[in-house]
Parts: structure tokens; C-alpha cells; sequence
């Protein structure tokens, strides 16, 4: 594919193959022939077709295309999203290198943490840059792409978070506009939803709360709300009263030791 220089951040031209670790758990193929195969990631749902790349880069998600020749990969293009809702880390060894959905599957045990994440972390509680804790270990940030290929590997930019200057609107003219944008946002949400279930987790916060309202403005009544934490807590409490006044059946998943265990061991948590 073209690359145009303005959006390179990083290249590298001693990079001469590469090997690709992704669980089948996570992600899932939508297109696969001889000679290419595509990933999207498995739980995330969606109207446009998942085996049309072009469908999957106008909507900026994430995605994975691996094409081979002779069971050799000869090139890579990954994308983690706009948002980055499917994490992508990479790392190189001996001239090649190594992308994965996870950081451990591309580490050794003896493996160093990055100092500057570290003070990062313990700063903040996050991370910046493509760091991350692990020394060596890239996370491809949101908005980006990586691509490898006979030319080189590249990490671009195809995705700016550029501010709009401020307009002098009046009140109403905002409330319109936020009205049209939310609408036009959760129009993709109804398409992909239309005729199946809904599960929600519902806090007391604005933004699931949000969304519980514009199901209901959107006529979805198939909808089951929960929430979780210590039974009687204020947030269940708020959670329980918004899911009853918009009509929706409503569970609560109460925090034990016993629960606490059944998730650990059950068979969503890898060893």
C-alpha cells in the first residue's frame, strides 16, 4: 500500500520478517484464502462486513491482514481503532518482528520493565507514548497503523485528534447540533443491534445512563440492565431506579468471595 510521508511516525528498515501471536479466544478470522487471511476482533459487533477491508478502515476499527506467500508472511497491516478497542503490541528480536494481542506472549520471564513507564505509572496510573511497563514492548496507539512489507515497517498516523475552533452558537443551535450528532452516532448502534438482545451494564455515572435513555428513544425494549458491587450501595441503588423508570429488566451481580473465585477460575481467564 502507499504510505504518504507526512503521517509516518516511525519507520524501520532492518526488519526483514515477522511472526504474528493473536488468540483465537479474542479474535476471529472473517476473511481466509492460500494467500491472505483477515481479523477482527471477536466480541465487537458491527452492520458493515467484516470481510470488506475497505468497510473496515472507513469505519476505523481495529483489524488484522496477514497475506503470505508460500506460508511465508510477506506482509502485515494492523490497526488497533480510532479508540483503540482492541489493544495491538509489537516488539522486535533479531531483525523481525513480533505482534501480538497480549504483551506476555512477546516477552521471555526475565523480562525488565521500562524505568520511564514505571514512574509514569506510578505517577498517573497510566501510561504515555507507545510505551509500555515492558521494556521493548509497543502498544499501537489509537489512531495509528502498522504495516510491514518488502519496503519496511512503518507505524502512521491515520487518525488526528485535532479541537475546532470554538463558534459563537447559541444555546439552542449547540442542543440541535449534540441532538443530530447523537443520533447519527447511535443509528449505527440500532443496525447492528435490530432484533437481539441487549445486556447493559448500568452504574450510577452519566455515560451508561446515557446510553440506557438513547436505547429507549431509539425503541429497543429488549434490554437487560445490571450492575455490580456490594449489595445496598448507592450506585446499585441509582442503577435499579434508572433501568425500572425506562421500563427494563434489571440485575444485580453482588461482589462475594465466592463470585470473586468463579471468575478467576473459570475458563475467560487465561493462566
Amino acid at each position: 500500500m502507499q504510505i504518504k510521508n507526512d503521517n509516518v511516525l516511525h519507520e524501520y528498515h532492518d526488519v526483514i520478517s515477522a511472526e504474528v501471536f493473536f488468540s483465537e479466544n479474542d479474535w476471529e478470522s472473517t476473511k481466509t484464502s492460500s494467500y491472505e487471511k483477515l481479523l477482527k476482533p471477536r466480541f465487537m459487533a458491527s452492520h458493515i462486513d467484516w470481510s470488506d477491508i475497505t468497510q473496515i478502515k472507513e469505519a476505523k476499527y481495529p483489524f488484522l491482514k496477514i497475506v503470505y506467500s508460500n506460508s511465508s508472511i510477506v506482509s502485515i497491516e494492523a490497526s488497533s481503532g480510532a479508540v483503540r478497542e482492541a489493544p495491538i503490541f509489537y516488539t522486535f528480536k533479531n531483525n523481525k518482528i513480533l505482534i501480538s494481542d497480549h504483551p506476555n506472549k512477546l516477552v521471555a520471564n526475565n523480562v525488565l520493565l521500562d524505568e520511564l513507564s514505571l514512574n509514569e505509572f506510578l505517577s498517573f496510573g497510566y501510561v504515555t507514548s507507545d510505551r509500555t511497563l515492558l521494556d521493548g514492548v509497543h502498544s499501537l496507539e489509537a489512531g495509528n497503523h502498522l504495516i510491514f512489507g518488502k519496503d519496511g515497517t512503518f507505524i502512521t498516523k491515520d487518525y488526528w485528534y485535532n479541537c475546532s475552533s470554538v463558534l459563537n452558537t447559541d444555546y439552542e443551535d449547540c442542543l440541535e447540533s449534540l441532538q443530530r450528532e447523537t443520533e447519527s452516532t447511535f443509528d449505527d448502534l440500532f443496525q447492528t443491534i435490530k432484533g437481539k438482545s441487549v445486556l447493559l451494564p448500568l452504574s450510577a455515572g452519566y455515560d451508561s445512563r446515557f446510553i440506557a435513555s438513547m436505547l429507549k428513544i431509539g425503541g429497543h425494549e429488549d434490554v437487560t440492565c445490571f450492575a455490580w458491587g456490594k449489595p445496598g450501595n448507592q450506585d446499585i441503588e441509582v442503577s435499579r431506579k434508572i433501568a425500572h423508570k425506562l421500563g427494563y429488566r434489571w440485575e444485580s451481580v453482588d461482589y462475594s468471595e465466592n463470585n470473586w473465585r468463579a471468575v478467576f477460575e473459570s475458563e475467560w481467564i487465561e493462566p
